[in-house]
């Protein structure tokens, strides 16, 4: 069995870490063009020996060019680029693991014009929806375009063959230092949607279509925005995707804001767990985002696990678990800090099955640590695996990358009564996003709130309760935090006013709930005379919910959090979606280089590919169109065990399918 390392081969000399999965020719029984399991018709590829000298190849190699295959699964490529004299150096299948079936250093024969400049690589995709067979992970639905002068329809790729094409990328960019992180931009601002005039003077990543005008692959499906947005700045997403709808990574983000509204509706049209202010007239810090308990939860940008917890569930409460990630990206210009806090977790085993522990807990369990805590009393915060193991509060320092599993959702039980007759846990994520100083206040368009500077958990910011509030008396009574609401009012107002809408355009500097210190006196009534019954109140809360406070002053010394435990506040969802935008306009920029040109004559230059890629047979490139002189590919397919039916490819009229 194939298990993988997180290597590039470039020779048998060297290699490249990039830090996902890869199965490279040297593993027995991996693909490998230079032990095929079958004769292919002539060589599938040049050794790099008889090419160059062995010090031009790293300065050679310019381009990286991108193939979609028409299949479901790495096995049926290859085989595939076998019975076509054909080759590739890499593959990368519908779960995201990189194949490498040819050496780096080798050239493969995967595109006529540019074999010599190009790394070559493979994606998973069987173009027509009716051909997923066995496939997993979520897909964009069909997409359509005009490329090279004629209507095109496929599906789209995994959330996991982007972050590994990503990976790739910038490991073959560490390779070979001609390859810049560009695509060809055209006059209208996008991705040139035809063959290049001079496709060999390009430098960076290209389709196919870009040196041959009787290309079409990566597709109309491939998202080149999104690609380009990792390689030249940082990626977004949202940690869960809501059924029937797009998460951030997938949507074009110049119209992200519009998209998202699902989302916003969804958090604001729920029984609580609202941003800002919550139902009981205390801040909420995040948004409730309720989907089914064991839904994956990923990293919503890169960064860095700082504190976390993995404890199993309290029946009445819920899931008190939480990863707490740092963030360091460069936006617009400028390094920002925040910090995603994911809350109500699901408690994971150690033990079983291995591939549901994310990742980032075994690379803390294998960096091991001392766990030196003996007192009576819960412990603090301590650094290490041993305290996660013991479903206590663990610091950490562990990367992690946008749209990795993190955890999976749990349930939370919101009713301050536990007792009986309280309802049951319910699966959700509370998701926050948070900062120490504000986040880019000048480029946003946010609102900046920071009227409330008292530790109590109460929200006492006149800006926010004029939204909610017309009466004056009452509005005053509320910014001295003893005028009681009915949480129905506070209901109300999200599901059924516009004005709601203001408040996901703000950023309130606020105390937090995750830590016992903060005072949450006014939840049990405020400015009440009977102090002792307040008291116990509040004591009874804290000793049910110990287990779901995780900031102590350790946390605070080790991550840099304030020490009031006063943060900047944002809607989740907003802030990714603003950040994502400032990003976008990095995706198309041309650089210095300026708008690259297309061919003037499609006609022309699809002739002369043809012959082209015709005569050089081997050579010639991949796709459906091109058949190798003197061998029949349809009958060596018969041969293969794992080939699939590939008759259509060469019958399909893309332009008499619609997508649906």
């Amino acid at each position: 069995m194939t298990t993988g390392n997180d290597f590039l081969v470039y020779d048998s000399s060297r290699t490249e870490s990039i830090g996902t999965r890869v199965i490279t020719y040297k593993e027995p029984g991996a693909l490998s063009f230079y032990e095929p399991p079958i004769a292919p018709p002539r060589r599938n590829f040049l050794p790099k020996g008889r090419l160059l000298k062995d010090q031009d190849r790293e300065r050679q190699v310019r381009q990286i060019l991108l193939h979609h295959d028409g299949h479901d699964s790495a096995n049926e490529t290859f085989r595939t680029l076998i019975h076509r004299g054909l080759s590739t150096h890499l593959i990368i299948d519908w779960e995201g693991v990189v194949w490498q079936p040819l050496a780096l250093y080798d050239m493969a024969y995967h595109a006529a014009q540019v074999n010599e400049i190009a790394i070559g690589i493979d994606l998973n995709n069987p173009i027509h929806p009716d051909r997923q067979r066995g496939s997993r992970g979520h897909r964009p639905p069909p997409s359509a375009a005009m490329i090279n002068g004629r209507r095109h329809v496929a599906v789209g790729y995994t959330d996991a063959q982007y972050r590994a094409l990503v990976q790739v990328i910038n490991g073959l960019q560490r390779i070979f230092r001609g390859i810049k992180a560009e695509a060809p931009i055209g006059p209208d601002g996008g991705v040139l949607d035809r063959k290049l005039a001079a496709p060999t003077a390009f430098s960076g990543v290209l389709g196919h279509w870009h040196v041959s005008a009787t290309k079409w692959d990566p597709g109309p499906g491939f998202d080149w925005e999104r690609v380009l947005i990792a390689l030249r700045g940082n990626s977004f997403n949202f940690p869960v995707t809501l059924p029937g709808t797009e998460n951030l990574a997938r949507m074009p983000k110049q119209r992200a804001l519009n998209l998202s509204e699902p989302y916003f509706d969804h958090i604001e049209q729920g029984d609580g767990g609202y941003f800002p202010l919550g139902a009981g007239q205390a801040w909420h810090t995040g948004v409730h985002l309720r989907v089914d308990e064991g839904t994956p939860v990923t990293a919503p940008a890169n960064g860095h696990v700082v504190v976390a917890r993995n404890a199993r569930p309290d029946v009445k409460l819920g899931s008190p678990n939480v990863v707490v990630i740092r963030h360091e990206p460069k936006v617009a210009g400028t390094t920002i800090k925040f910090f995603s806090v994911l809350s109500h977790l699901r408690y994971v085993p150690f033990t079983g099955d291995e591939t549901k522990v994310p990742a980032w807990m075994r690379k803390l369990a294998a960096k091991g640590g001392e766990y030196n805590w003996t007192g009576p009393d819960q412990p603090p915060a301590l650094p290490g695996f041993e305290p996660l193991k013991r479903e206590d509060v663990a610091l950490a320092d562990i990367p992690v990358e946008a749209g990795e599993v993190i955890g999976y959702v749990g349930t939370f039980n919101p009713a301050l009564d536990d007792g009986p007759g309280s309802p049951e846990p319910k699966p959700l994520l509370d998701f926050a996003l948070v900062s120490q100083s504000p986040v880019l206040p000048d480029q946003l368009g946010l609102l900046f709130v920071d009227e409330d500077e008292d530790e109590d958990i109460l929200c006492n910011a006149r800006t926010v309760w004029r939204h909610v509030v017309d009466d004056p008396e009452a509005l005053r009574g509320l910014t001295e935090g003893g005028y009681p609401v009915p949480p129905s009012v506070i209901q109300e107002f999200y599901q059924s006013k516009a004005l709601r809408r203001e408040f996901r355009y703000m950023a309130v500097k606020h105390a937090t709930e995750w830590s016992a210190r903060t005072d949450f006196t006014g939840l049990f009534g405020g400015g009440v005379e009977f102090e002792w019954y307040l008291e116990r109140q509040v004591r009874d809360f804290l000793g049910r919910y110990q287990k779901f406070f995780w900031w102590d002053e350790e946390v605070t010394a080790h991550t840099g959090l304030p020490a009031d435990r006063r943060v900047w506040a944002y809607h989740p969802i907003m802030l990714l979606v603003r950040m994502a935008k400032l990003e976008a306009r990095k995706a198309f920029d041309p650089g210095d280089a300026g708008p690259v040109e297309g061919v003037a004559d499609l006609d022309r230059a699809r002739r002369e590919d043809a012959a082209l890629e015709a005569e050089q047979g081997e050579a010639g490139g991949h796709g459906g169109e091109i058949q190798v002189k003197g061998f029949d590919v349809d009958e060596a397919r018969q041969q293969t065990r794992d080939a699939v039916d590939d008759a259509w490819l060469n019958s399909w009229d893309p332009g008499e399918w619609q997508p649906e």
